[in-house]
């Protein structure tokens, strides 16, 4: 399973992330779905699930709308990311993880 992701991120703000998943699975199947980030800097991750996560069967994407409080949680530079699921078959996949840039904010906190 493989996904394309090209999102720069800014700490404090919402954004969300939408994946475009390039697989054959049905996505209408899925039992199960994590999306993970992980920063190495900080040592900060964070898991969300199928009840975070729009899911939209025909365009074959996963969208995960952060808050503010969850990107000021990490800091600066690279933040790692990997889905995992599995369909209601019991098949299990893991996607390749790939890198998402979370830039910096002069001002902290949430507003």
């Amino acid at each position: 399973m493989s996904f394309i992701v090209g999102k720069t991120m800014y700490r404090g703000t919402t954004p969300s992330i939408t994946f475009k998943i390039n697989t054959d699975i049905d996505l209408s199947e899925l039992a199960v779905c994590y999306i993970t980030l992980k920063s190495i800097e900080k040592d900060k991750a964070a898991t969300f699930d199928l009840s975070d996560i729009i899911v939209d069967t025909e365009l074959k994407t996963l969208t995960l709308a952060l808050s503010q409080e969850e990107t000021l949680a990490f800091s600066k530079g690279v933040i790692y990311v990997q889905i995992r699921l599995r369909t209601n078959e019991d098949l299990a996949y893991a996607s390749q993880i790939k890198e998402i840039k979370m830039n910096d904010i002069l001002m902290d906190g949430v507003i």
